[in-house]
């Protein structure tokens, strides 16, 4: 009932007279305990059908159960409220409360509530309060009977008054069950272990478990007045000096334990048998879900821990069964009962951890469910097919194929086995081979659900390993380099290889965001587990939580976005093997991917289509194109040709590469390798020297280095925005688009046509040209 506790908090606004309160209450209630049968019917029909779960299944039943009695005793205290307050009764006997059992019970609980405690410790510190209110309604409980006895004319009242006290004591005992069963999925082992005379029936799922304590429901009955008689007894002895006076009471109390350990040593040596077969009846129902929880997520982390606690569980049932023989060979009543309680501790901590491992395979079945067939999308591939993750699914798949047939095999023996039999076993060994065959059918159907899965992740991966570029060792020389960085082919190479690798880093980016989610979805769901279980009622819950319904949207979302990055990715390298292959040439090929390898931008050869020489003495007013030539030690300017010095600059972005700045003139043949040369002076009579008009940054880095392979080493990029001089960091970002260069059309500016003639002359010379390299513009992703 997935708004049950939406109802209550709606009544309790209501601000109703206390009548109409407890009576819609009730009426919520009763709605609940109709959802408990129907849900109790449901898992009989499903143990019917699913015998080999049965004990899982019983587990199940028993808290829906211990949840059903403990909402019955709600109504039923409610009843009794509305008789009192339709009669209006005011000579009736007086009211018991939990203030009148235990004054500080509400203000205790609320501390804990309210205190810094982790969640775990909250829950044992509840435990404990509620463990001393169950022992103050006893003790309430043993006055009313002492007093019915001594006032038989209200015997009936007093006797609703013990009804309504033992009604409480099963609710609070629910409440310690049910946080019990929170302390164990937090990995406390210890939560549910109990003495032997706090053992109910409710703690047994199997018949026999069951009619066990029940035969000895008076042998429970005494331990505890023997309890109660040694602690009175350890209080005279406290309050006594007289030395004959606390041997005597000693001796009575060696007495007492002695006969309470006997007493006790036969319910635990019958409990021993009980509790084996339940361990058995766990571990066996642990062994196929652990097999199919770790085939399915062999990744989890929560799985190792499982795995871990049934190791361990082992390992107590091995300690709790040296115990028991030790205790069977004890003359001691008292030492065999200390080994006795220890293994039958050890065998509640095994039976705990099972319960626990159980969950964790339950709840790992559970998430895979509520995954659907929504596989994951593969974004990296090992190199090495054997570490992949369809590897890793199918080696899991044939595992379980491999145990199926291991199953058929021994069911196959029973058949035989049973035609040479006595009759009277002939049936015993169908059933179990029938058993055998369900069970491998079981894991021959999961094990055909993960070999669909891994061959959808292994198209996956072989969808990125067919496109992704092969790699090489290659080094490529420098001239080689400059050749091929030049050609369109590698351009139009790094150009759809960068896309590609922009797009798989974003869907891999995203995987990260995925997997945040994911962990966040599987706490939801095993919160829910702990309140609703792993039946239809887990679905609902999760279906009105508006929380966890965002999760699943985002999800959906982020997975769509993802695998539209990496088809984007995967079109790319597509593209960009096309272009490799169409070159015919296996030396280019190579030195393409070697070169991509190692991110060597692509380069273009830019040739000044304006004369040369009106650049060398008049600034263009705009360019079209990079400026920049070196003249083989031919001066280019002179004392009738100076260099020009404060001239109007090219309106725009304009880079320079600035070879020097100097407080005294140079002689103009100074600068005899390179043009166009320009001067700025700045004051205090230093002019600078720069070479150069350039459209982009590459290009004019690129120029730099030839400058100082010409002698100039201390020369470096510079930048001007209209004739200004700015940033190199403030040019890129007006490079790229992302700042104005103010007052001017940055569009027509940033996408000027490179000519790309091959050659230019002046005066019917050859003018060498420099092949500058021109930065790349990064692509923008957009899905």
């Amino acid at each position: 009932m997935p708004d049950y506790d939406q109802k209550m908090a709606a009544i309790e606004k209501k601000n109703l007279d206390e009548k109409n309160e407890l009576t819609e209450k009730n009426g919520v209630n009763n709605q609940l305990i109709s959802s408990i049968d129907k849900k109790i019917a449901e898992l009989e029909n499903e143990k019917k059908n699913n015998p080999a779960n049965a004990a899982e299944i019983d587990k199940d039943i028993q808290t829906l159960q211990t949840l059903k009695t403990q909402k019955q005793s709600e109504i039923n205290l409610n009843n009794d409220r509305i008789k009192q307050l339709e009669s209006s009764s005011t000579t009736s006997r007086p009211a018991i409360t939990l203030n009148s059992l235990m004054p500080d019970y509400e203000s205790r609980m609320t501390q804990i509530d309210a205190g810094n405690a982790s969640e775990k410790e909250k829950l044992t510190e509840k435990n404990k309060l509620n463990q001393q209110l169950i022992g103050a309604i006893d003790a309430k409980i043993a006055q009313l009977e002492n007093e019915k006895k001594s006032n038989p004319s209200q015997a009936a009242a007093i006797q609703q008054d013990i009804d309504k006290l033992n009604e409480l004591k099963e609710s609070k005992r629910a409440e310690i069950d049910k946080n019990n069963q929170l302390l164990a999925s937090m990995g406390d082992t210890t939560a549910s272990v109990k003495t032997v005379e706090n053992i109910t029936t409710d703690d047994y799922t199997s018949e026999d478990g069951k009619n066990m304590i029940e035969s000895h429901s008076q042998d429970i009955a005494e331990i505890k007045e023997l309890q109660n008689d040694i602690n009175n007894l350890e209080n005279e002895l406290a309050n006594t000096s007289d030395p004959k006076t606390q041997t005597k009471i000693e001796k009575q109390i060696d007495k007492k334990e002695s006969t309470q350990a006997k007493i006790e040593n036969e319910i635990l040596e019958d409990l021993g048998d009980v509790n084996q077969q339940e361990f058995k009846t766990y571990k066996d129902a642990s062994v196929v879900n652990a097999d199919l929880a770790n085939a399915n997520n062999p990744s989890d982390p929560s799985l190792d821990d499982a795995n871990a606690n049934i190791a361990e569980a082992n390992r107590l049932m091995d300690e709790a069964a040296k115990l028991r023989d030790e205790a069977a060979n004890e003359k001691d009543p008292v030492v065999a009962n200390q080994k006795l309680n220890q293994a039958f501790e050890n065998e509640q901590r095994a039976n705990n951890l099972l319960d626990q491992a159980n969950l964790t395979y339950k709840t790992a079945a559970v998430i895979d469910q509520m995954d659907g067939n929504e596989n994951e999308i593969i974004t990296s591939v090992p190199e090495n097919e054997s570490d992949r993750k369809s590897t890793e699914m199918m080696n899991q798949a044939n595992a379980l194929d491999l145990k199926a047939n291991e199953l058929n095999a021994q069911a196959q023996h029973l058949r035989d086995s049973s035609l040479t039999v006595k009759k009277k076993f002939r049936d015993a060994l169908v059933i179990e081979a029938d058993r055998l065959d369900s069970l491998a059918n079981v894991y021959r159907a999961e094990a055909a659900d993960i070999k669909t899965e891994a061959n959808d992740l292994k198209s996956q991966e072989n969808a990125i390993t067919d496109v992704l570029p092969e790699q090489t060792n290659k080094t490529v020389d420098k001239e080689t380099q400059n050749d091929v960085a030049s050609t369109s082919d590698y351009k139009n190479y790094y150009d759809a290889k960068t896309i590609g690798d922009s797009n798989m880093f974003r869907a891999e980016e995203l995987g990260l965001d995925i997997a945040s989610l994911e962990e966040k979805k599987e706490r939801k769901i095993k919160e829910a587990i702990v309140t609703y279980g792993t039946g239809p009622e887990l679905t609902k819950a999760l279906a009105s939580d508006p929380e966890f319904q965002d999760i699943e949207h985002d999800l959906d979302s982020l997975k769509n976005l993802q695998q539209q990055y990496r088809d984007k990715a995967i079109a790319s390298y597509e593209q960009a093997e096309i272009i490799l292959e169409k070159t015919g040439d296996a030396e280019m090929e190579e030195n393409m991917l070697a070169m991509s390898q190692r991110d060597i931008t692509p380069i273009e050869k830019i040739v000044v289509t304006v004369n040369p020489i009106d650049a060398d003495f008049t600034p263009p007013v705009a360019l079209n194109s990079s400026i920049f030539r070196t003249t083989n030690n031919v001066a280019v300017y002179s004392s009738d040709k100076p260099i020009p010095v404060d001239q109007q600059q090219p309106s725009g972005l304009v880079y320079k590469v600035q070879v020097g700045a100097f407080r005294k003139p140079l002689p103009p043949e100074y600068f005899n390798k390179f043009a166009p040369i320009s001067g700025q002076k700045i004051g205090d009579g230093i002019t600078r020297y720069m070479v150069g008009y350039f459209t982009n940054f590459n290009v004019a880095d690129n120029s730099k280095e030839q400058v100082h392979d010409l002698g100039y080493n201390d020369a470096f990029v510079v930048a001007y925005c209209n004739g200004e001089r700015i940033s190199i960091q403030e040019a890129k970002e007006i490079e790229a688009g992302r700042k104005q260069c103010n007052g001017t059309n940055m569009i027509a500016v940033n996408n000027m046509t490179i000519n790309q003639t091959t050659s230019a002359t002046v005066n019917n010379q050859a003018i060498p040209i420099t092949q500058l390299r021109q930065e790349p513009q990064q692509p923008l992703i957009q899905l």
